[in-house]
C-alpha cells in the first residue's frame, strides 16, 4: 500500500525521492522545520559577501547567469539579484517546447519589467522529437530533454562568455524532498545535474548514434568538460540556501508587483 506524508501529502512515489518514516511524516517536511530555526539574517548575509566578489569584474558587463522561464520563480530571483543586491544578471531560458501562450506572456513580461538582456536556445523540434522518443523507451522519462536543458545551456553560456556565477531558485531536491540541509549549502555542479536531473546518464551516453543523432545534435545538452569548467572557475549557487523560500508568497508578491499572469490548469503529465 502506499504510503503518503500526513503533513504535505505527497508520496512515497514522489519522482524526485523521498522518505516516510513510522510517524507518517517524510523527509521533505523534516527539512522544512529548518526554516524556522535557521538565522536567516546571517544567511542572506553570507550570500551577499558572495556576490561582492562577482560584482564589477573590470570589463566584465554581466555579474552571473540566471537561469528563466518565465514562471513566479524566475520573476523572485531577478528581482532580488537585481533590484535587492544590485546586480547586472544575463538572463537565459531553454526552450522546453511545453511552452503555453500565458508562460511566453509572462517570459516577455519578465524581460520588459525588469529590463534585462536575454539570450534563448530553441533546439531543432526533430532533434527534441528523437531525444525525447529515446529518453522515454530507455528511462520512461519524457521530461529528460527538459532537465538536460535547462541545467546545460545556463553553464554553457556562463562558460563561454566568462561569468563565472550562476543563480539558480531553489533546489527542488532539498526544499521538495529533503535530500539535503539548509545548512549543506549544496551548490549547481556536473555532478549534482547528472545524478538529480538526469537519472544518472549523460546525453554522450544516451543519445549519440541513436536514431541518426551526431555529436552536433547533441550538443545542447552536453555540458561543458572539466576543463572548461575548471578554466572558467563557474560556481553554481541556489538563492533557496541563503533566504528563507516561500514559493506561495512569492507567486503572490510578483502577481502583485508586477502583474505575472495565472492560469486555472489541470493536473498535467508530469
Amino acid at each position: 500500500m502506499t504510503k503518503f506524508c500526513k503533513r504535505c501529502l505527497y508520496s512515497e512515489h514522489h519522482p524526485l525521492g523521498i522518505y516516510i518514516d513510522e510517524s507518517g511524516l517524510c523527509s521533505g517536511c523534516f527539512i522544512h522545520e529548518e526554516k524556522d530555526i535557521i538565522n536567516w539574517d546571517e544567511k542572506i548575509g553570507q550570500f551577499e559577501e558572495i556576490l561582492q566578489k562577482y560584482k564589477n569584474r573590470g570589463n566584465h558587463f554581466f555579474d552571473c547567469v540566471i537561469p528563466v522561464s518565465g514562471n513566479t520563480d524566475s520573476f523572485f530571483v531577478v528581482d532580488i539579484l537585481k533590484n535587492k543586491f544590485g546586480m547586472n544578471p544575463l538572463l537565459v531560458t531553454y526552450n522546453t517546447h511545453f511552452n503555453t501562450k500565458v508562460g511566453i506572456r509572462n517570459l516577455a513580461r519578465l524581460l520588459t519589467k525588469l529590463d534585462c538582456d536575454h539570450l534563448i536556445q530553441t533546439v531543432s523540434p526533430s532533434i527534441v522529437k528523437r531525444v525525447t522518443r529515446i529518453a522515454f523507451e530507455e528511462l520512461g522519462d519524457i521530461y529528460w530533454h527538459v532537465n538536460a536543458g535547462n541545467q546545460t545551456f545556463p553553464v554553457q553560456v556562463a562558460t563561454k562568455f566568462k561569468i563565472p556565477l550562476v543563480i539558480w531558485g531553489v533546489n527542488g531536491w532539498l526544499d521538495q524532498v529533503g535530500m539535503f540541509s539548509h545548512y549543506d549549502n549544496v551548490e549547481m555542479s556536473k555532478k549534482v545535474r547528472k545524478e538529480h536531473s538526469l537519472r544518472g546518464i549523460d546525453a554522450e551516453e544516451l543519445l549519440l548514434g541513436k536514431m541518426g543523432l551526431t555529436e552536433q545534435d547533441i550538443q545542447p545538452f552536453v555540458y561543458p568538460s572539466d576543463a572548461q569548467l575548471e578554466k572558467s572557475r563557474v560556481r553554481g549557487l541556489y538563492l533557496g540556501n541563503f533566504l528563507r523560500w516561500d514559493a506561495q508568497k512569492q507567486s503572490e508578491d510578483m502577481i502583485e508587483k508586477y502583474g505575472y499572469e495565472t492560469k486555472q490548469e489541470e493536473l498535467t503529465f508530469n
